[in-house]
């Protein structure tokens, strides 16, 4: 049996964002969706340059590096990513959209749980 393994993200998102202008586009799969998506956890901090190594991509998505390939070529393709390495604006834009919904649900759980009669596990 195979053990799964799981690869750290290099941010600090512990989730995965889809943009509502990536979700409703017809021209990529979801599952190229869902590469955009996790593409966003393995940004490099602060120059949003990207790796675009299909063996972590296939790992982080828990799928085959085959999988990861064709969803990197259509992305590509679609100019949603450019080379490795290089800034990439549109995960800068996704990941800066994510920054500010995490931060502000993060605000209003912090300043509901500051709020002594209110047991909220995450914060305790």
């Amino acid at each position: 049996m195979q053990k799964n393994s799981i690869v750290e993200p290099v941010n600090i998102n512990v989730c995965v964002f889809l943009p509502d202008w990536i979700l409703v586009r017809r021209d990529i799969s979801i599952g190229a969706k869902l590469a955009f998506a996790t593409l966003g956890t393995l940004l490099k901090a602060q120059d949003y340059k990207a790796m675009l190594n299909s063996k972590i991509l296939a790992k982080r998505m828990g799928t085959h590096e085959a999988a990861a390939k064709k969803f990197l070529r259509e992305l590509k393709k679609a100019e949603l990513i450019g080379p490795e390495n290089e800034p990439q604006p549109y995960l800068k834009k996704a990941a800066d959209e994510s920054d500010a919904i995490c931060n502000a649900q993060f605000m209003s759980q912090a300043i509901w749980a500051s709020e002594p009669d209110v047991n909220v596990p995450a914060f305790n």
